[in-house]
């Protein structure tokens, strides 16, 4: 048997991403919609409403209808709006392009290939907004020999080529070949793009907790301490660890353990004020940085959510030591982690679950 192929490489699996087009789609599909009948109307008051614009129209129109409904019903329908949009599109503009090509073009005095080539570019732009690299591209050169056909029966067997139809052609193709070149390769920088910033912030996240590691932290920390120099405010660091938490480990296992650590993250998370940083100092030691003069409130309201906090898995309270220490003048990142390091420690010797100040 051979490797099953993963459908899913073909498309941008990305949640934020797949969140913003779903929200364009929203807004753009109502729009197109009420255009595209609009459109209809006009054409059938003028008497103009043949086979071609019926096809055309109501193919949008319904195609369009149905996405808007998928999505607005199943929020995870978002490939196969992508799929249908593309199949729609781009055999809507297919037909335009031989029924142009066939029955119009150098036919009384006509010599361009009308309105429907005003869209074919959003099109191959919602070809490669769906899919990926080759893949995209290999849809997109299909479309164009597809579309390609008639204008070379048209340039070398039609008996009305003329050489302004020869010329609306080939500046047509060539610059929709252009287009796909260029589409393929901003697609290509912006993947790369993407893969830059999801290294960075697997360089900066910490694995399990997805919150700062030690190293953004410790750079964070650099930058806070350089800025309030010049600002003059106040800056503190809160170090803490989990009590006990070996025990924790030893009579639950490192699974529960695990969950403690990213559960514990979580309900802190919903707490902080907006100048506090939060990271994995290392095991289950976390660090705050924190600007501002309320630094021993926020401690001390971290400590009590934790503690009356009921953790998944966990048939007793889990509780944490804190060490603050406030920024002193001329002081370096290692001096106040330091400082905060010996308040901690001092809060366990203390009896733990309590907040201790660096003197």
């Amino acid at each position: 048997m051979g490797e099953k192929m993963d459908i899913k490489g073909f498309f941008y699996n990305n949640s934020s991403i797949s969140t913003i087009k779903r929200k364009i789609y929203l807004v753009v599909f109502p729009i197109f919609i009420v255009t595209f009948l609009f459109l209809t109307y006009l054409i059938y008051s003028a008497g103009n409403l043949n086979l071609i614009n019926i096809v055309t129209f109501g193919s949008l129109s319904i195609g369009l209808m149905v996405c808007y409904l998928f999505l607005f019903i199943h929020k995870n329908s978002l490939q196969f709006v992508d799929i249908l949009l593309c199949l729609i599109t781009a055999f809507i503009t297919l037909i335009r392009t031989y029924y142009t090509i066939f029955y119009h073009l150098g036919r009384d005095g006509d010599m361009h290939l009308g309105t429907f080539s005003y869209w074919m570019p959003l099109v191959y732009l919602m070809i490669f907004f769906t899919f990926r690299g080759k893949t995209a591209l290999l849809f997109s050169f299909t479309n164009f020999v597809l579309s390609l056909i008639p204008g070379l029966y048209h340039i070398f067997f039609s008996e009305h080529v003329l050489t302004q139809t020869v010329d609306t052609l080939l500046q047509y193709y060539v610059s929709i070949l252009g287009l796909i070149i260029c589409l393929y390769f901003v697609q290509h920088m912006f993947e790369i793009f993407m893969q830059a910033d999801a290294a960075k912030r697997l360089a900066n996240t910490d694995y399990l907790t997805s919150i700062y590691n030690r190293r953004k932290m410790d750079t964070v920390l650099n930058a806070e301490i350089t800025r309030v120099a010049k600002t003059k405010e106040a800056l503190s660091a809160i170090l803490f660890d989990v009590d006990n938490f070996k025990k924790i480990n030893d009579q639950y296992g490192h699974d529960v353990g695990d969950s403690v650590l990213k559960e514990l993250t979580e309900i802190i998370h919903k707490q902080l004020p907006k100048n506090t940083y939060f990271g994995r100092w290392g095991g289950e030691e976390f660090l705050l940085i924190t600007s501002g003069s309320s630094t021993s409130e926020l401690a001390e309201q971290v400590r009590m959510t934790i503690s009356q906090h009921h953790f998944n898995g966990i048939d007793k309270s889990v509780t944490c030591s804190f060490g603050v220490a406030f920024l002193l003048e001329n002081e370096l990142t290692k001096d106040i982690i330091s400082r905060a390091d010996e308040a901690l420690y001092k809060a366990k010797d203390n009896g733990k679950n309590q907040v201790c100040i660096a003197s």
